[in-house]
């Protein structure tokens, strides 16, 4: 489909008896999208004379009590090589099965589970302090192994009636300055005793109460940092043995609570997470309605409907409200209001679908590029790519995340059915264009078992052919669009100016070009036509734009030379690999030992080449589509359809077949 799908604007009436049935299918069914009151006619506001709903404070309360009760339950993250694995395969979600029920209906499953919850909460609380405590007594271990060699009481340590002891870290370039400060002033009230460790030295310093002051201002011209250890009597040997029980001790508490931990997970964290979603389908429920209206008998819903589904929500609403529902359809006016967009294609094409939509939304009624944009994505970086080898590579990639994280639909699927298109065109392209990880089978098993069409690195002038006469075809199919826009509007003196006259300047400028480099001969009255066409094209774009016309000119031209690209790309791929290729060839050729390098050289250089030439082939077909191809016809920013639904993760309404 060409434009987004048409839409009506709706208009709901239905009585107080039929209501909550109602409102519940058209949620589940997300046929529409709601819209505020505020905006329908006067004369039906002033009958209504009712008042908009409010959100049920109860139902966030009871959200917030079950999400700290799923936290409190949810696994950690592997990390390292088990997130990864987990990102490619993670755990299917199960899904509970449930009925239709009110808020005080779900109310009463909360009012069992409490207990669990709380359980939960208290147990996540008791395993974070003890984890912090951990902390703590790990910090101190580490500290008291440093005074050692002190071999002291700890209660020394302080200020007495006396004496001043403190003990510290000092950096190695400075550790050996603190004595020199201190005879250089004159103190000679103090002990120093000093222990090198890793990093600088460990000094203990014990003053008379009358030199103190003197002492901490020699401290501080230093970067010394006092140890305050929280352990307050004791040899640091003895403290230390202390702490290796108490850590011991700690750890097996963990270890007990995450036992519990994990009987309360298997057993009770699919219900949390099932009665969370029903709490959370009521709100977004209520959300949806609070800008409908509302009075004693009657409900009032606006919103909008694809007029290709009015029939089946008419039905939806007769059957729910057991006929107590009325249902208005107006035709839309674009100009008056602004209409959400709903773009409908083939599952093919879908996915491409975001890349739209990263640009900008179509407007309501404008052509939607995303027909044009998927084809010519995947032709032009497979062309780029083109090599049979990492073509597969992307293809195992994506299969790999299509059946891990890509699994739901979503951006990241629908990205990864993209990027497996692509892979499956660079595996075609590079079968046309011979290349597996570039020239790795006649440089390693002697013979070129993919031969190939067109080599770029061989042939680029005819590459370089192949790419300008696809950007030409594909600007001016931009400009068909852009003409037809025009057309649709009634703006036939802008088609003109706008698309018309490159459509006579560019087969105008072709004759001249020709002629120029001798590359075709014609006849005179051909020449005179193609001199006369090239004149008055200019002429009008410059009338039409002023000075700035001259910038339309060049602008086109580069454009078109943007397209040269195709040819850029294709030889880097090539030409990045040959490299990696002979340098492979070159390492393992020096003798056997190098051999598992130069193994390693080539898999880990054929890799990065693979990431760089995937990620510059992906945002250079962008590119071609964004700047060159949509700056031809396409202003985008619509908004999009956002239908009065809540999608399910952990739960399926009965009878759901999803």
């Amino acid at each position: 489909m060409l434009t987004p799908a048409p839409m009506c604007r709706l208009t709901i009436l239905v009585h107080k008896n039929g209501e909550e049935k109602l409102i519940s299918r058209l949620h589940e069914s997300g046929l529409i999208e709601v819209t505020d009151i505020a905006d329908a006619p006067e004369d039906l506001k002033k009958l209504l004379g009712g008042k908009q709903k409010r959100l049920d404070k109860r139902i966030a309360e009871h959200k917030s009590f079950l999400e700290r009760g799923i936290d409190a339950l949810k696994e950690e993250p592997p990390g390292g090589f088990g997130e990864i694995m987990a990102y490619f395969s993670p755990k299917i979600q199960k899904k509970t099965v449930v009925t239709e029920r009110s808020l005080s209906e779900i109310e009463a499953d909360l009012l069992i589970i409490k207990p669990e919850i709380q359980q939960a909460v208290s147990l996540r609380t008791t395993a974070e302090e003890a984890r912090e405590e951990l902390g703590r007594l790990k910090d101190e271990r580490a500290l008291l192994t440093l005074l050692i060699p002190f071999d002291f009481d700890l209660s020394y340590l302080g200020r007495s009636e006396f004496l001043s002891v403190r003990a510290g870290f000092f950096e190695k370039e400075e550790a050996g300055l603190l004595n020199k400060e201190l005879t250089g002033r004159g103190i000679d009230g103090y002990i120093l005793r000093q222990a090198e460790v890793e990093g600088g030295e460990v000094i203990v310093i014990a003053s008379l109460f009358r030199c103190s002051a003197e002492v901490e201002r020699a401290l501080k011209k230093f970067s010394f940092r006092e140890f305050n250890p929280g352990i307050l009597s004791g040899k640091p040997d003895e403290v230390i043995a202390g702490i290796d029980r108490e850590t011991e001790e700690l750890e097996e508490k963990i270890h007990t609570i995450r036992g519990e931990q994990e009987k309360l997970r298997k057993r009770d964290l699919l219900a949390f997470q099932a009665l969370h979603e029903e709490f959370a389908v009521l709100r977004s429920r209520e959300e949806g309605l609070l800008h409908s209206d509302s009075e004693k008998d009657l409900t009032v819903i606006r919103g909008f409907v694809p007029e290709k589904e009015k029939e089946e929500l008419k039905e939806l609403c007769d059957n729910a409200s057991s006929g107590l529902s009325l249902c208005i359809f107006e035709r839309v006016d674009p100009e008056s209001e602004e209409i959400p967009v709903l773009c409908h294609h083939h599952p093919a094409i879908r996915p491409f679908v975001m890349l739209t939509k990263l640009f900008a939304t179509p407007q309501y009624g404008e052509t939607d590029p995303t027909l044009f944009l998927a084809p010519v994505l995947v032709i032009t970086f497979g062309i780029m790519l083109g090599d049979v080898g990492y073509g597969l590579l992307l293809v195992i990639l994506s299969a790999l995340i299509l059946n891990g994280a890509g699994r739901e639909e979503g951006d990241l699927r629908d990205l990864t059915l993209v990027l497996l298109a692509c892979g499956f065109s660079g595996i075609f392209f590079g079968f046309l264009e011979g290349g597996f990880f570039g020239d790795l089978l006649p440089q390693f098993a002697g013979d070129n078992y993919i031969p190939g069409i067109i080599n770029p690195l061989e042939d680029p002038i005819r590459m370089l052919t192949i790419a300008l006469i696809f950007g030409i075809l594909h600007l001016n199919a931009g400009l068909i669009l852009g003409a037809r826009k025009n057309l649709m509007a009634g703006n036939k003196a802008g088609m003109l100016r706008e698309q018309g006259v490159w459509f006579m300047l560019e087969p105008c400028a072709a004759v001249l070009i020709f002629i120029f480099f001798g590359w075709a001969d014609f006849g005179w009255s051909v020449k005179y036509a193609a001199v006369a066409g090239t004149i008055i094209s200019v002429a009008v774009i410059m009338l039409s734009e002023g000075p700035l016309g001259f910038f339309s000119l060049t602008g086109f031209l580069g454009d078109w030379l943007s397209y040269s690209r195709i040819l850029a790309l294709a030889l880097a791929t090539g030409g990045i690999a040959m490299t990696i290729n002979i340098i492979t060839g070159m390492m393992a050729g020096i003798g056997e030992i190098f051999v598992i390098a130069a193994a390693v050289f080539c898999i880990a250089g054929h890799m990065i080449n693979f990431i760089l030439q995937v990620l510059g082939g992906f945002i250079h077909s962008l590119r071609l589509q964004y700047v060159e191809f949509f700056g031809k016809f396409y202003e985008g920013g619509g908004e999009s359809f956002s239908p009065f639904s809540y999608k399910r993760v952990y739960t399926i309404q009965e009878g759901d077949t999803k």
